[in-house]
């Protein structure tokens, strides 16, 4: 029941809605009479309605079925999905993981338990399962790139870029392995590869919308190497691809910034509220919270561009808040400390960095910015330490980038 379930939920997905009904009419009729553990299953995955004579899949009825089948890896299994879905990240890692220890050949829950230790900021576990479910599956490509992204984020990024380019290897057509490459690439300055990969992103693609990730990709890296109108010229391509679309409005709002158009800018948030707020009719959903986070960001960093320290440390903490896992708002994070010390907090502003270098020690835009604030206080051993880290991140760097030749101008500076 549970694979007919998952059908009907791809078929309903995919637009076959009356092959789906057939299919959940099916699973409804026979589920009364299945095993105890399908039904918690089927009824968590929202196939039936028809819960009137059946135990609802609450946590006490999981416990409950944890009493009949105490060594069923199943019921850890179901657990595991139950409060992940519920955002109960400590309590699906003891499901999932008292799973493994029952079913240690279930390949799958070392990617879950992955990702669920990214949630809890547990990263050295998290590779641990992931370098795990990589050995146990190595001739898949999504353990390559599951186990890619916890290096990435974790700044182990030649580590990134070995996963990543191992799951195109398997699959070529594998497109999130693609993207993530293109970010490793430019994480470390090799602008020149990261521009190659997403330009046979984009003409490999046969969809729209991964050929707008494929434009704001090449967007982002043109404004990396300080190409700002053809940055600006790829956003805009992004949008007539897909008016529709949020993600390229967002891209050529931080090309506007970055230009100091804040006409264009103040004119593009202006159509963002026109086309984007109404959305969801002011009910809160996934999506009309992620687009007020973008939103109040863009407003964040114009008030940083235009010199309103104060405004933008309000707009940045704010959208810092409400992302709660860690690794997710590095950047914003990083935007925060340079407000702080624009605005005369360099204490602060060390504080915050050093929050995102327990994560990642090997974020270059953090380490450029704790050596500018090292060297303001006359700290210059310390500020060429951290400059020394961010020479070895870019170590394969295209030459005469803008990263490259601020860390070069302030070394000479510290030295």
């Amino acid at each position: 029941l549970g694979a007919t379930g998952q059908r009907a939920q791809l078929l309903r997905q995919r637009g076959g809605d009356e092959e789906s009904k057939a299919l959940r009419a099916q699973i409804e009729a026979k589920l009364p009479k299945t095993n105890p553990l399908d039904q918690f299953l089927i009824l968590m995955d929202g196939i039936s309605k028809d819960t009137e004579n059946l135990p609802a899949p609450t946590e006490a009825r999981l416990k409950e079925l944890e009493k009949l089948y105490p060594n069923d890896f199943e019921v850890y299994f179901i657990g595991g999905h139950f409060y992940m879905r519920a955002n109960n990240f400590p309590m699906a890692i003891q499901y999932f993981e008292k799973t493994l220890r029952l079913a240690p050949w279930m390949a799958q829950v070392h990617n879950q338990l992955g990702y669920l230790y990214t949630y809890v900021c547990k990263y050295d576990k998290a590779i641990q399962h992931l370098e795990a479910y990589a050995r146990l599956l190595p001739e898949r490509a999504n353990p390559h790139d599951s186990l890619g992204e916890t290096y990435y984020m974790t700044g182990r990024y030649e580590d990134a870029i070995r996963e990543f380019q191992s799951a195109l290897a398997i699959s070529p057509s594998f497109t999130e392995a693609s993207y993530h490459l293109i970010d490793a690439y430019s994480a470390t300055g090799q602008y020149d590869k990261a521009l190659q990969q997403a330009l046979r992103m984009y003409e490999s693609s046969d969809s729209p919308d991964w050929k707008v990730r494929a434009l704001m990709s090449i967007s982002e890296i043109q404004q990396h190497r300080g190409n700002l109108d053809l940055a600006r010229e790829k956003a805009q391509a992004a949008i007539d691809l897909r008016p529709e679309a949020f993600s390229p409005l967002y891209r050529l709002a931080l090309v506007q910034i970055a230009q100091g158009d804040f006409p264009g800018v103040q004119a593009t948030l202006e159509k963002w509220q026109k086309q984007f707020s109404p959305l969801a009719n002011g009910k809160k959903s996934p999506k009309s919270e992620d687009l007020k986070r973008m939103y109040d960001y863009l407003v964040a960093r114009m008030n940083e561009a235009m010199g309103n320290f104060q405004a933008a440390i309000q707009g940045f903490q704010r959208v810092s808040d409400n992302i709660p896992v860690v690794h997710r708002s590095i950047d914003v994070r990083r935007d925060l400390a340079e407000s702080y010390f624009a605005a005369g907090q360099p204490d602060r502003a060390r504080e915050i960095l050093g929050q995102i270098m327990a994560v990642n020690p090997n974020h270059v835009a953090s380490l450029l910015l704790a050596a500018k604030i090292a060297a303001s206080q006359s700290k210059n051993a310390e500020a060429r330490d951290y400059l020394a880290r961010c020479q070895t991140v870019l170590k394969q760097a295209d030459p005469r980038t803008p990263i490259t030749r601020d860390v070069q101008q302030l070394l000479r500076q510290v030295k």
